[in-house]
């Protein structure tokens, strides 16, 4: 069921809002709401925001649109051990983040919908080290 994220359809940018100049906030937000433990990320790096869609695990068939946006980072898991670098797949819509996925068991998705190339270092949300 997680290989139905995948979906060969590609948004044109007419069908979708202008692109969030604050992309980076909005991710840095969801992050924080929806990790562990998000002060915890080591090794951060995020694609710029590119036309596509998730699959909607809790409907059948549906797939929310907008802005695609991967984050690749090692964060601590609930044991407390960093998991390893996993990617976090994310679309943005009016401001927000309307659907992610991550975990490991999305990872395949996530080597379709991401492209590697386009990971750029995203330090601003890592956590802060004491020199």
């Amino acid at each position: 069921m997680v290989l139905a994220a995948c979906s060969a359809e590609k948004l044109s940018l007419e069908e979708l809002e202008p692109l969030p100049v604050n992309y980076r906030e909005i991710v840095a937000t969801h992050v924080r709401n929806s990790f562990i433990d998000p002060y915890s990320i080591r090794d951060a790096s995020l694609t710029s925001p590119v036309p596509g869609e998730l699959y909607v695990e809790r409907v059948v068939g549906a797939y929310e649109k907008g802005w695609l946006v991967c984050l690749k980072a090692n964060a601590k898991n609930r044991s407390g051990g960093y998991s390893g670098q996993m990617q976090t797949v994310m679309i943005l819509r009016g401001g927000t983040v309307v659907n992610s996925l991550s975990g490991p068991n999305i990872q395949l998705v996530a080597d379709r919908k991401c492209d590697k190339s386009l990971y750029q270092p995203y330090p601003d949300i890592e956590a802060k080290r004491s020199g």
